[in-house]
């Protein structure tokens, strides 16, 4: 009796938030329950099945009005995009990645270890505080090509680092606050023009701070559209803190026009990849000028978050 009761305590809890994280448009905190709904969706199809072995109909017919709920939610980015069709073999790769370094993770060896490992062309850092600054002279010979945006944030500074030289790199101010900058560095790939913005964006957990966020959003979308106006293949990149099913990012997405390269993915999470909290909301989105050839989650290297590795082909 005791176990159906916890059972029922697990499901009721899950359907009730899956159900307020709809209000999400009404106000920002409703809007907060929404980034765990694939852990919502695991724990209801858990649920389910053991009601279902144990006979409990009333209970599987509320976990299954818990996954029907968080499914509608979740079946939009289930759904392959346009990044996903075919490309012509002999397209140029451009190999990211983008890392939220930690600004009191010390685990530099790791971080040096697994860019020397994989190599990608460009990398993107965010929280890069003064000591990170210093390990990553270290791979000055890998990557001659670095800038830092000063620490605006304190220790929570972006860095861009290049293999090979750049036409054009800038500290942005974005939004309306001084504290919010953003990266941007432009480059030629196989003679067409690259522009790629590394970003953080607040955590949305006031109305103040979605304010602030939703503003940095909208300089990033600006950014974009002028990107596309001059003719240059972009990519926006970095922590956005925010999932692919909260309304701050698919607020983003309809604005942008860009696309998301994790688009049929609902379980890989970057950030706290362990349940119960384990949430998707390090993204790299690019124009359609793009085709993903490969996107994967590195390992634990001391941060909280974990590295995002994308592999991008360039069609035209």
């Amino acid at each position: 009796m005791f176990f159906w009761g916890l059972c029922w305590l697990c499901v009721i809890g899950c359907l009730l938030i899956s159900l307020l994280a709809f209000a999400g448009a009404w106000h920002w905190f409703f809007d907060l329950f929404s980034h765990l709904r694939p852990i919502y969706f695991v724990c209801l199809a858990v649920a389910a099945v053991v009601a279902g072995a144990g006979r409990q109909w009333f209970l599987l017919a509320a976990s299954v009005c818990g996954l029907i709920a968080n499914g509608i939610a979740l079946a939009p980015h289930a759904r392959a995009s346009l990044l996903h069709e075919a490309f012509p073999a002999a397209a140029p790769v451009l190999h990211l990645v983008t890392i939220n370094l930690l600004h009191d993770n010390f685990r530099h060896d790791e971080v040096v270890r697994l860019l020397r490992e994989h190599r990608p062309d460009v990398v993107l850092l965010q929280e890069v505080s003064r000591h990170w600054v210093e390990a990553l002279g270290g791979v000055s010979d890998l990557y001659p090509h670095q800038k830092f945006d000063g620490h605006a944030r304190s220790s929570f500074g972006l860095g861009v680092l290049s293999r090979n030289g750049w036409t054009k790199v800038e500290v942005l101010r974005m939004g309306e606050s001084s504290d919010g900058p953003g990266l941007a560095v432009q480059l030629e790939l196989s003679g067409r023009s690259v522009a790629i913005l590394n970003i953080h964006g607040y955590h949305p957990t006031s109305r103040e701070k979605v304010r602030l966020l939703e503003s940095y959003h909208d300089s990033a979308v600006r950014w974009a559209t002028e990107q596309a106006r001059l003719g240059r293949a972009a990519v926006v990149t970095g922590d956005f803190n925010c999932t692919p099913w909260s309304m701050h990012f698919r607020r983003f997405v309809g604005l942008s026009g860009l696309l998301d390269t994790s688009q049929g993915r609902l379980f890989e999470a970057t950030r706290n990849v362990w349940f119960p909290n384990r949430i998707l909301i390090d993204h790299a989105l690019v124009s359609d000028d793009w085709r993903l050839l490969r996107r994967q989650v590195g390992p634990d290297v001391g941060s909280d978050h974990r590295p995002v590795f994308v592999d991008l082909v360039l069609i035209r």
